[in-house]
């Protein structure tokens, strides 16, 4: 019971200080603003700046123009800056940006209107080479083909052109995005009869050379992408059958977005040695090798296979992912994180003055003429950061959650998360989800308090208590990173890359970077056993300190 007492008294203390009383209300008027300023991110995301770009450049071409003197090839360049101009300004008048489905749409459409024209000042007999020079959007290979047509077979294909370029263009303008993929599921239906037809015709001649190994691996790729081109063949019908729109905000958009990436991934060929050494020369110098790359891109597909089938899951059962739906689901999975940080620093900040402040208050020998073991007292201490610690990380959670509840709408976080295993998918709780994440995380936060606590009990000082923790913890990423670039992989099995667990939270990001671009394999768990072994060495440090030393002031 004295126990206890000494954790409530200690809890009050830290609650009667007005340094505390600021930073909880900071952190509670936060959970507010967070969450509304993430909904106001969502909801104003401008790309103004990018069509903004477009006046720039509709100007700058203007000015090329004026420039241009009389000579046949200033003909040519006047053509081509007039077309840059025309799509410029169709783009903007549209309010098309990089991230609209219809950019890639229109780039394909106006190229085509380009390929007419080259093809009309081929008729107007200017070589190709001119004519490729000016015309930077088109390949000298796209006009050779067309060299020994006949006038007539090549006004022909001008007229296709066109015809094709006016029929996009309407698509584009009026958003009709089921048009546009119908001629998607169309085209695929063409290319995948021209590959069986493919198929067949090395399949006849095998049969002549059944030893000839260019055949056999020119058969073997084609029905490869046979398989690839008729499973996004599929993608695209669900989409035209279900009536997906190509909006941004719309999950099932993502949904398939990715699905299709993975299932490109999935049939992404494996590299053969010479290969591997030629696109990964960079990450071989850090001692990548052949072995770990086939590893690597097993595992890699194995990951698209998984992801496939939850993609399709979601669809087919209307479970929106939590990245792909703006929902209170999502503001909170895009929050949470933040919070885990705060609480690390605000850990920090109480733990490191609850020993020294009493040294240099002198209240310390208040404390020890209580009839109460010394190691009670710290321990009741550092139960009381603790405590304080995850008191004030669930409740920012919480209020976030609400917050988000109220902004969004509650159903959306009644909405469960997949996960897959084995090939077995199952559905999961989203706050069930989070929980092992939260509790691997706060493992950094046990490491903060406990370095800072030895610090605080040790130095008695508590500007180096805060210090250290909180340059430690914000500057790990940085200095693995460092270190990383200069191929010391040493730091791997340190502790430091990992006294920031939450960085490991999502997918990708910081430990896929490392990964991938420098070769940098991290193992988050053999780091939250390190952070574990540490935190009780120096909570031991702090004990054997605070018992042995005696209190002079």
């Amino acid at each position: 019971m004295k126990f206890l007492g000494l954790i409530k008294n200690e809890l009050i203390k830290q609650w009667n200080k007005l340094s505390i009383k600021i930073i909880i209300g900071l952190l509670l008027i936060s959970t507010i603003g967070l969450p509304l300023l993430y909904n106001y991110t969502n909801n104003h995301n401008s790309n103004d700046w990018y069509l903004e770009n477009y006046k720039m450049d509709i100007t700058n071409y203007k000015n090329s123009i004026n420039t241009l003197g009389d000579n046949k090839n200033a003909e040519l360049e006047k053509i081509y800056y007039q077309w840059c101009i025309d799509k410029l300004q169709f783009e903007l008048d549209n309010k098309i940006t990089w991230n609209d489905w219809r950019y890639d749409l229109t780039e394909s459409t106006y190229t085509k209107q380009l390929t007419a024209t080259a093809l009309q000042k081929l008729l107007d007999k200017f070589t190709i080479k001119d004519i490729t020079n000016t015309f930077l959007y088109i390949d000298e290979d796209i006009l050779t083909k067309y060299e020994n047509l006949s006038e007539d077979e090549i006004r022909k294909e001008i007229d296709t052109l066109n015809t094709q370029f006016n029929d996009s263009k309407d698509i584009i303008s009026s958003r009709n995005y089921k048009k546009y993929t119908e001629n998607e599921v169309n085209t695929a239906k063409k290319n995948i009869e021209e590959t069986k037809k493919n198929i067949s015709t090395l399949e006849e001649e095998l049969k002549k050379s059944p030893n000839d190994k260019n055949i056999i691996n020119n058969l073997d790729l084609t029905k490869e992408n046979l398989k690839l081109s008729e499973e996004l063949l599929s993608v695209s019908k669900y989409r035209l059958d279900n009536n997906i729109s190509y909006e941004e905000n719309d999950w099932r958009n993502r949904t398939i977005q990715s699905l299709v990436d993975n299932i490109n991934n999935k049939y992404n060929p494996l590299l053969n040695e010479e290969d591997f050494k030629n696109n990964f020369s960079y990450k071989i110098q850090r001692g990548y090798t052949y072995e770990d790359y086939k590893k690597d891109y097993k595992s890699n597909k194995q990951k698209s296979i998984d992801s496939i089938s939850t993609n399709w899951y979601s669809l087919r059962n209307n479970i929106p992912p939590v990245d792909y739906n703006i929902d209170a689901r999502n503001s909170v999975d895009n929050i949470y994180v933040i919070y885990i940080n705060i609480i690390a620093i605000i850990a920090v900040i109480i733990a490191s003055g609850i020993v020294s402040s009493e040294f240099s208050k002198g209240t310390i020998r208040l404390l020890m003429i209580r009839p109460v073991s010394r190691w009670k007292i710290l321990l009741s201490k550092l139960v009381s950061v603790m405590i304080i610690s995850l008191v004030l990380l669930i409740s920012s959670i919480t209020l976030v959650t609400i917050v988000s509840g109220f902004i969004y709408g509650f159903d959306g976080l009644t909405t469960p998360v997949l996960a897959i295993k084995d090939g077995i998918i199952s559905e999961h709780n989203y706050f069930v989800s989070i929980i092992p994440k939260l509790a691997f995380s706060c493992i950094s936060i046990l490491f903060v308090i406990s370095f800072a606590f030895a610090l605080s009990t040790v130095f008695k000082n508590t500007a180096l208590a805060v210090a250290l923790p909180v340059a430690a913890f914000s500057g790990c990423s940085i200095v693995t990173m460092v270190m990383a670039n200069f191929n010391q992989t040493w730091i791997v099995k340190t502790f430091i890359p990992y006294i920031n667990l939450s960085s490991f939270l999502s997918e990708g990001g910081y430990m896929s970077m490392l990964k991938d671009e420098l070769n940098l394999a991290l193992d988050p768990h053999m780091g939250a056993i390190q952070l574990i072994i540490l935190s009780i060495i120096f909570i031991t440090l702090s004990f054997i300190t605070f018992i042995k030393k005696d209190v002079t002031n």
